[in-house]
């Protein structure tokens, strides 16, 4: 899963702009996962991140 969180700026008729990415920190987050997940990590950090599954859905 790649998020990002900006606020695109209307500086033409056609087209935004974005400036600044706003870094997210703290957000849970729920995806469903058709096999079962062994690890979670953070790229490209590489740090792994605690996680649960739970009714089908991974949860982190």
């Amino acid at each position: 899963m790649h998020a990002l969180h900006y606020v695109p700026e209307r500086r033409g008729w056609d087209f935004d702009i974005i400036e600044d990415i706003i870094p997210l920190y703290d957000v849970p987050v729920s995806v469903r996962s058709p096999a079962r997940v062994t690890e979670v990590r953070l790229v490209p950090q590489g740090e792994v991140l605690q996680f649960q599954e739970k009714d089908g859905r991974v949860e982190l």
